[in-house]
């Protein structure tokens, strides 16, 4: 299957798998009401920056190594894996003592809750470095089912319950999450098995090359991370009264712009795979990949404008609808999020991975003084606007850089082309498909 089927195949895959994911957004906020969905995302979110911090880049580094193809497949995933089991021990140690000790912060938890939410941590990361060996070898079918697998079980067992007229709590919420993190888990490892020889001892030598790559990308992506979540730690600390409502109504708008998301989250691993070592140029795919994605957003930007309030009603009932302003500056901030994303890809795929970590922190700074400024007077609004400042601050400072080490011409990168049309027409196609 060539990449551009491989890519193809997957955004339209996770396109359902991000309707999924929707539904159970608005089931989960049906459900637990405004404190309990605040305290799930914040608790959601600390974790995925848990998972992220302690990885250290080691995703990204097995795909850029498994294409640089000076290592076999096998000491790569084997390494990647006795690292995963034994740092993501750590990390959900870590997770359990934050999420015990921090009480005014996270909520109360039961010390059942706690062992769930950190087990689950392990799963999730062991996991996501896992992910990353279907990414390098283009397994589109078990990333497919990774996914679907982990949405569904946590869609399914809420929407009976809800059926049933009932409500559920954060152990309940999460005791869905731990399941769907062990199936996760288990496509993985399953998919992965064939590459480990248990027998073959740890290359200490691998690990530091791996690291040497991995941590430059990993400063990237905690920073960047750090720059999508922290309107909502900033909501948390900085809004009046600090409720887990504010997050709440945040984290709702967040999920209808995550659909904006859905072309550059799935496109954007599998353009790393492709364009690392790629000995051809990479721009001209690079502006054809913003064209669609620039396109898809200006189309949803607008319909978030004119149906947003709708929208927020009928999906999360009336009292939400006061997050419109709100959804519609998120909604700019997740278009122009979307081309720092593919651009990111590209820097770091070019081998210059250290340069994605300016962008990083310039938008970082930004957000930080923009929350402290913006979300004490706006709550909500406050923390969209600044996430919007933070954002289009990263994006130029890396246009710039890819600028730099690229011929790519940005005036090509604003709309769709004849051309961007005909490759989408083409990609499952038996014809001109593989040359695409």
């Amino acid at each position: 299957m060539s990449f551009i089927r491989h890519s193809s195949a997957l955004s339209l895959s996770q396109l359902a798998i991000t309707v999924i994911t929707f539904v159970s957004g608005v089931i989960y906020t049906r459900g637990m009401g405004p404190e309990g969905i605040g305290q799930y995302a914040l608790l959601k979110s600390s974790l995925l920056l848990a998972v992220t911090f302690g990885a250290l880049g080691t995703g990204p580094a097995i795909v850029y190594f498994t294409k640089d193809k000076r290592t076999t497949p096998g000491e790569i995933a084997t390494n990647s894996v006795k690292y995963a089991v034994a740092i993501g021990f750590i990390v959900s140690v870590f997770f359990a003592i934050a999420l015990a000790y921090l009480p005014n912060y996270f909520g109360s938890l039961s010390a059942r809750s706690v062992a769930l939410i950190s087990t689950a941590c392990f799963m999730q990361f062991t996991g996501s470095i896992m992910r990353h060996m279907l990414v390098a070898h283009f397994a589109t079918l078990q990333l497919v089912l990774m996914d679907g697998l982990q949405a569904l079980a946590i869609l399914i067992p809420a929407a009976i319950v809800i059926s049933l007229g009932g409500q559920w709590g954060i152990h309940e919420a999460f005791l869905y999450f731990w399941i769907a993190s062990a199936l996760r888990l288990a496509v993985a490892a399953a998919y992965s098995s064939k590459f480990l020889v248990w027998d073959q001892r740890f290359s200490w030598k691998l690990l530091a090359s791996m690291l040497k790559f991995g941590v430059t990308v990993s400063a990237s992506n905690i920073l960047y991370l750090l720059t999508l979540e922290l309107s909502i730690f900033a909501l948390r600390t900085l809004s009046r009264g600090a409720a887990f409502s504010d997050i709440a109504f945040y984290t709702r708008a967040g999920t209808i712009c995550g659909l904006i998301a859905i072309l550059p989250r799935t496109t954007a691993p599998l353009l790393f795979a492709r364009w690392a070592h790629s000995e051809t140029p990479i721009e001209p795919q690079l502006e054809s990949a913003l064209r669609v994605t620039n396109t898809y957003g200006a189309a949803a930007l607008l319909g978030i404008i004119l149906f947003g309030k709708q929208a927020l009603q009928i999906l999360y009932g009336s009292s939400y609808v006061d997050a419109y302003p709100g959804l519609v500056v998120l909604s700019l901030a997740t278009v122009v999020t979307s081309n720092f994303v593919i651009l990111n890809k590209a820097v770091a795929a070019k081998g210059f991975a250290h340069k994605t970590i300016l962008s990083s922190v310039s938008g970082l700074v930004a957000l930080g003084a923009s929350a402290a400024i913006w979300v004490p007077r706006f709550g909500v609004l406050g923390a969209a606007m600044a996430n919007l400042t933070g954002m289009t601050v990263c994006t130029l400072v890396q246009a710039h850089a890819c600028s730099a080490i690229s011929s790519i011409d940005f005036r090509k990168c604003l709309a769709m082309q004849v051309n961007d049309v005909d490759a989408l027409y083409y990609a499952f196609g038996k014809k001109r498909g593989a040359t695409r």
